[in-house]
């Protein structure tokens, strides 16, 4: 899918940054409903909280990249990357990522969802005949 504007084809840079910013729309709707759910019943499925962080990662991977282009001056000076200079960028866009989503894996567990309310612990603390 090509993103137009107007009927007019939108630069590579601009095409990519839009592409992050709506990976970042999904992962906050998703990071959204996640609470919502937890709000609502006192768990919540993880694998929203996991589409989550991967739809965040894409999305930072995306910004990380362009962001090193534009420190080139890819848009500025040439259209085309050289050869060499688009096996660089392959290979840290590659090990950024990987290493962004092996610290999701690894550690993502221990900073996961909060633990389930429990609704009865809660109406025992507040009922007025229990005195602490």
């Amino acid at each position: 899918m090509r993103l137009e504007a107007g009927g007019r084809k939108l630069h590579l840079t601009t095409r990519v940054l839009t592409e992050a910013v709506a990976f970042e729309g999904v992962a906050l709707l998703l990071r959204m409903c996640f609470y919502l759910r937890y709000q609502g019943k006192g768990q919540a499925p993880l694998w929203l909280d996991t589409l989550s962080r991967v739809c965040h990662g894409v999305a930072d991977v995306e910004i990380v990249i362009l962001l090193v282009l534009l420190a080139k001056g890819w848009t500025i000076v040439r259209h085309k990357l050289r050869v060499a200079s688009r096996m660089k960028l392959a290979a840290f866009a590659a090990t950024y990522a990987m290493a962004s989503f092996a610290c999701l894996a690894l550690c993502g567990n221990q900073i996961r969802a909060p633990p389930a309310i429990d609704a009865t612990c809660f109406r025992r603390r507040h009922r007025r005949d229990v005195v602490d």
